[in-house]
């Protein structure tokens, strides 16, 4: 609740503000069950910002890690074991790859 009532706060001192540009960004949740409904919320909030203030007014998840423990290859490597169509959240959705660069036992890198 805490990042859905800060998100709606902050968006709503947006719109007050007449602020040109927001983007919301947030990172997947370490347990998806109930963190992942409020930060989509968080996204629905901003997305009906953007529309009523007809300002670009974005919402960006940071959750497809490679290797993290929220990575979504999983998923989708079940859904392609399975013969099923990858799931992708909207048709308009992209969806973008980072990796956690490793950390070298070398100090000087």
């Amino acid at each position: 609740m805490t990042n859905v009532i800060g998100s709606r706060n902050v968006i709503d001192a947006c719109e007050r503000l007449g602020v040109k540009r927001l983007v919301l960004i947030h990172g997947q949740a370490v347990e998806p069950v109930g963190a992942m409904g409020a930060t989509n919320a968080c996204e629905l909030l901003t997305v009906a910002s953007a529309r009523r203030s007809r300002r670009p007014y974005v919402a960006v998840r940071f959750g497809n890690v490679l290797g993290s423990s929220g990575s979504v290859i999983p998923m989708f490597q079940h859904q392609l074991e399975q013969g099923r169509p990858i799931t992708i959240t909207h048709a308009d959705a992209t969806r973008f790859f980072m990796t956690i660069p490793r950390q070298s036992a070398d100090p000087a890198g």
